[in-house]
């Protein structure tokens, strides 16, 4: 099968993706403007359901065949079950995300026939600088909480719009470069540790036989390490004081986490003045992902195949802070091998593009954080998603 596209249906669906990055701006600054001002759980719902609402729109105008394929059928169907037999109150309106997520990766296979997506420039410039400029200009918060709920979902929406810059073919030969430098403005402004991480680990990976890279990572992660222990920079004082509550656990507490309390492993500590969640965000996770696991094997006659049901998490003090245990642990083992097998095939078929450098460093990046829950991010990314996957399923994507 080659994805193309006659001239009426292109000149139609170059509308419909103007129209649908326009859609993007509007929920992304309405969104941070709740989180900032209005506060308004309405709010949010107005926003799920005008995005479904307005993907159904403009899927329907597209003239092309509208197949999904069985594993997106079963996906959805045990999904649906996990919601409707949670022991917990499920939240509905997570279901209304989720098919959010997946109507916009069906609207970007859609849009498979562009070699380059042709986006409207000044849409695409405010898209990239509106968040980028708000928070560096308003948002004085340690972590960048005024208009996003954290730093880590500002930089999210940061490498999000990264690859949707990419995907466009703005900046011609130079789009990865230009696409690596608003990446960088956002780690500049919202100071994330994870997702710089997780971009590094994307490059190690895709570059695991380049030998020199290697070596000079090995020199990098050395510098971090004295950087880490003998600077006063509050990255890597963040850092010094992880591996010193870290190291101070013995094995009965690194068997019994569940037991733990955050304020007390800080006591009697030589720990740099910095928020005590800050020093325990590596212990706390460790203690979710624990108590997660154990939950689902305690329950595994029924979790394997339907999971523990939407919401059974809302006991802990927040979310997992790991998408794929998430996912695993409250919507079953059958959902979590069919997105383990779609990973495989999107590592098949984009593994050789530049794009991936984006992609993969969000898949590590959900290892750590609950990206799920970032609307207006997550629905540029998984739309960015299904056109670069089925257009390098269908056609060769230029590759430069």
């Amino acid at each position: 099968m080659v994805c193309k596209a006659n001239k009426s249906t292109e000149t139609s669906m170059s509308s419909n993706i103007n129209i649908f990055s326009f859609y993007l701006l509007f929920i992304t600054i309405t969104a941070m403007m709740n989180n900032s001002i209005f506060d308004n759980s309405i709010v949010r719902l107005i926003i799920y359901i005008t995005e479904v609402i307005f993907i159904v729109y403009v899927y329907n105008k597209s003239k092309a065949a509208r197949k999904y394929s069985q594993s997106f059928v079963c996906f959805s169907i045990f999904m649906i079950i996990s919601f409707i037999i949670s022991y917990k109150t499920a939240n509905y309106v997570n279901l209304l995300k989720y098919a959010g997520y997946s109507l916009v990766f069906y609207y970007g296979k859609k849009c498979c026939s562009y070699n380059r997506l042709s986006v409207n420039k000044y849409i695409l410039f405010l898209l990239i600088t509106v968040p980028l400029l708000l928070v560096f200009f308003f948002d004085h918060t340690p972590k960048r909480t005024l208009f996003f709920p954290n730093s880590n979902n500002f930089t999210y929406w940061g490498i999000c719009i990264a690859l949707f810059y990419y995907i466009t073919g703005n900046g011609g030969k130079n789009r990865f470069n230009y696409s690596l430098i608003i990446l960088f403005m956002y780690l500049a402004v919202g100071t994330s540790l994870g997702i710089l991480v997780a971009f590094i680990c994307s490059i190690l990976i895709i570059n695991r036989n380049n030998i020199r890279l290697i070596l000079a990572a090995m020199i990098f992660l050395g510098m971090g390490i004295l950087l880490t222990f003998y600077t006063d920079i509050p990255l890597f004082l963040r850092l010094q004081n992880q591996i010193t509550v870290l190291s101070s656990l013995s094995l009965y507490d690194w068997m019994h986490l569940g037991d733990l309390s955050m304020y007390e492993v800080q006591q009697n500590l030589s720990l740099n003045e910095l928020s005590r969640d800050d020093n325990t965000s590596a212990l706390w996770r460790f203690q979710h992902w624990a108590f997660i696991l154990t939950e689902f094997f305690r329950h595994w006659y029924y979790s394997f195949i339907v999971g523990l049901g939407d919401g059974y998490f809302k006991t802990l003090s927040g979310p997992p802070h790991n998408d794929y245990l998430r996912v695993l642990a409250e919507y079953g083992f059958i959902v979590f091998l069919i997105i383990l097998k779609w990973i495989k095939k999107l590592f098949k078929y984009i593994s050789s593009n530049k794009s991936f450098y984006f992609v993969l460093t969000i898949l590590i990046y959900h290892f750590t954080e609950n990206l799920v829950e970032t609307f207006p991010a997550s629905c540029l990314f998984y739309f960015s998603l299904g056109y670069i996957y089925y257009h390098n399923k269908y056609n060769t994507l230029e590759n430069k």
